[in-house]
């Protein structure tokens, strides 16, 4: 055999023996793919927990203030709160009464992991809109504010609402809607107590 012959046998083995190590280092590599934060950022946690707090059934009460101001209309209805997709949303089906006219509401709440803000959205049966709702709480977990930008239906133009939620105890809730003027004002438009049926 010739040294040009031992040569390129030596080199075809260096090359085997490189190319072998690299597809068994990309084989220990391949293992199954580590799924641990995306199953974190998809699970339920504290803030779910905070939200917890409104599931169930419940009586309400509520005042509605007219841009005007002077005496409240009153009214009365049920919220019918549970938990769905897995304990991410709590689903919250509110029935009542306006001026005789019977009106229902839906409201999905939920925390976003990744964005690290509670999210919700409103749909009901006088408007064709959907409200998103966007904020946080504080400390407790027992006060959570949310903001959404929803059109004026007098004017069409553009208007900030807040929503403040405050848990009161065990078996009660405060829910307040006000109107957020261009000039930082805020205007008190609904509050509505629940209290859990027992």
């Amino acid at each position: 055999m010739s040294n040009r012959s031992t040569v390129w046998i030596v080199i075809a083995s260096i090359l085997s023996l490189l190319l072998a190590g690299a597809a068994v280092a990309e084989e220990k590599s391949e293992g199954p793919p580590d799924n641990s934060a995306m199953m974190a950022a998809g699970a339920p946690g504290e803030h779910h927990k905070h939200l917890d707090r409104q599931a169930g059934s419940w009586d309400f009460t509520a005042k509605v203030w007219g841009p005007m101001g002077g005496d409240p209309m009153e009214s009365t209805g049920t919220i019918k709160a549970t938990w769905i997709m897995g304990g991410r949303f709590l689903q919250q089906e509110i029935t009542t009464t306006i001026m005789d006219m019977p009106v229902q509401g839906l409201a999905i709440d939920g925390y976003d992991n990744l964005g690290k803000q509670y999210v919700g959205m409103w749909v009901d049966n006088m408007g064709t809109g959907i409200m998103h709702f966007e904020g946080g709480c504080d400390t407790s977990g027992k006060v959570r504010t949310m903001f959404a930008d929803t059109p004026n239906p007098m004017t069409g133009e553009m208007m900030k609402n807040k929503g403040v939620t405050t848990i009161l105890n065990d078996n009660s809730y405060m829910y307040e809607s006000f109107m957020v003027q261009p000039d930082g004002t805020e205007f008190k438009q609904m509050e509505l107590v629940a209290k859990r049926r027992q």
